[in-house]
């Protein structure tokens, strides 16, 4: 594993600043000449609307096809590259896609296809669930709740009927799941493009999500359940492919995850 004075001077790498269209993107692969690339980019939206398209399709289809070319173009060969549970909205389908979000993910697997069978790539994607921990700024239910548990006085939240289900994994389990799928690709164990879930094996009903945090917190959280409908292709169960990377598996359980959350507001450690 990274020790403490590798990983410390990882951080005092130079960054590189990309172009607005990329056109550099090759030049700073070739100066870096990285042995492993991770590839998180990515615009999320629940919801699309039209303006929203090209957007989407230039984070997480364009830039990484124009990633993928550059490391093939410089001998770069070992890519771990980020999908999304959402791609898989129904059990009963191998591919089904929440949103448009999800599908320019699946979209961006079948591109990395050429690399892999034209260009001697080799890639592991990871799926993540429902990811957490300290100093998250998105509009997620863990800050959401966080910030509520703070506030007794806060307003109510305005909620689902509750009963959908969440699938909860920790910032630092998700951290060495990267980690390891770059050591699996390291090591040789990998010859095309593999997938794997990185999923608690666990689920939550939002309404049992409230309770738990409630409770670790010892401060009540005022939700209004029922307040506004399921989104049209809301996750009511999330769908696991069965595919565990090797060599990896949760340790964070939820409770021990959100107390992790609430003791880092207490000790004001929370990253800003």
């Amino acid at each position: 594993m990274l020790d403490e004075k590798t990983i410390f001077s990882l951080r005092e790498k130079n960054i590189h600043t990309l172009s607005s269209g990329g056109e550099n993107l090759s030049e700073i692969i070739g100066k870096t000449n990285p042995d492993l690339v991770f590839h998180l980019a990515s615009l999320f939206l629940s919801n699309h609307r039209k303006d929203d398209i090209d957007a989407l399709l230039d984070s997480n289809i364009v830039f990484g096809t124009k990633l993928a070319e550059a490391m093939t173009l410089n001998g770069v060969s070992s890519l771990v590259n980020t999908g999304t549970s959402w791609q898989h909205l129904k059990k009963s389908r191998e591919y089904c896609p929440v949103n448009l979000y999800a599908a320019t993910k699946q979209a961006y697997e079948d591109i990395l296809e050429f690399y892999v069978e034209e260009r001697n790539l080799k890639a592991i994607t990871l799926k993540l669930f429902d990811t957490y921990g300290p100093g998250d700024r998105r509009k997620k239910i863990m800050p959401v709740l966080l910030a509520a548990s703070r506030n007794p006085g806060h307003a109510p939240l305005q909620m689902t009927p509750g009963d959908n289900r969440l699938d909860f994994v920790y910032v630092e389990d998700v951290c060495r799941a990267f980690l390891t799928a770059g050591y699996r690709l390291m090591d040789g164990f990998v010859d095309s493009h593999e997938r794997y879930d990185v999923s608690s094996g666990h689920s939550v009903s939002l309404k049992e999500l409230v309770e738990t945090f409630s409770n670790i917190s010892g401060l009540p959280i005022n939700a209004v359940w029922g307040a506004r409908p399921y989104r049209e292709r809301d996750i009511m169960t999330p769908c696991n492919t069965g595919e565990a990377l090797p060599g990896w598996e949760p340790r964070i359980d939820l409770t021990c995850g959100i107390r992790s959350l609430l003791d880092c507001k207490n000790d004001n450690r929370e990253t800003p």
